[in-house]
């Protein structure tokens, strides 16, 4: 037995070492990637959100469109704006064939799941904030099943997207046609 758990911490330690190593050079990739994307002009979309002011319009818009970088945010009229957002390069997914040892190498980004933000409706709409919420021993929501489509839409500004996880993906064996094209990144 003693042999045995030697043996299996010796191999335990060296697995906890590599996994740090491995992470480093994960993070230094990730940063050397961004860097990279961030020399393209980043894409730009404009999405309308409602708002009873451009303080409002912005925090909905980052609450939503976590994977951009607000620009602007222009009135449309009394209840809409336009916000302007840019593409964030730090979490944009990113493949590179490396020719050199074969293998294709990625960045990816995965989505969480959105969460409401229940205090902003506590705050700005308190009685739909009372509909949505029942009394335990505290207020709590509501299953999202039981609300009527009407309080669902009007939560739609409070539904805030986590920011996302930019991830490794597991290496893989290059495919001869990506090991031929004259781009590797991308």
């Amino acid at each position: 037995m003693e042999s045995e758990t030697t043996r299996l911490g010796e191999l335990y330690r060296q697995w906890k070492e590599a996994e740090k190593a491995k992470n480093q050079a994960k993070e230094k990739w990730f940063r050397a990637v961004t860097e990279e994307l961030e020399q393209e002009i980043p894409a730009q979309v404009v999405e309308r959100v409602e708002a009873t002011d451009d303080e409002q319009a912005l925090r909905v818009a980052q609450r939503r469109f976590v994977r951009y970088r607000v620009v602007d945010v222009a009135r449309v009229s009394d209840t809409e704006y336009d916000v302007v957002l840019e593409e964030d390069a730090a979490l944009k997914p990113f493949t590179y064939v490396n020719k050199s040892d074969g293998n294709v190498y990625r960045r990816d980004v995965v989505e969480g799941s959105p969460t409401l933000d229940d205090e902003g409706v506590r705050e700005e709409l308190p009685e739909l904030w009372n509909e949505i919420t029942e009394e335990v021993t505290e207020r709590r929501l509501k299953p999202l099943d039981q609300l009527t489509p009407e309080q669902a839409e009007a939560l739609r500004p409070y539904i805030a997207m986590p920011k996302p996880q930019v991830k490794l993906g597991a290496p893989r064996p290059a495919k001869p046609e990506e090991l031929d094209a004259e781009d590797v990144g991308g």
